[in-house]
């Protein structure tokens, strides 16, 4: 069984939102996403459903339909 820890080795950068892979399986892929206040992440899209767990701080979210 893989795990990983969330809270550990978090990197934090003033320019660029900071993505890391946690585990990645047949079925799914679980990410990192660390962001500075006001940082802002680009339109996208994903093929997979998507899970968000805010761990500190506030996200303003928009799903296009």
């Amino acid at each position: 069984m893989q795990q990983a820890n969330v809270l550990e080795a978090i990197e934090y950068n003033d320019e660029n939102i900071v993505i890391t892979q946690l585990l990645a399986t047949a079925f799914s892929k679980e990410i990192r996403i660390v962001m500075q206040k006001h940082q802002v992440m680009r339109d996208h899209e994903s093929d997979h459903p998507v899970t968000l767990y805010v761990v500190d701080g506030l996200v303003s979210l928009s799903i296009e339909e």
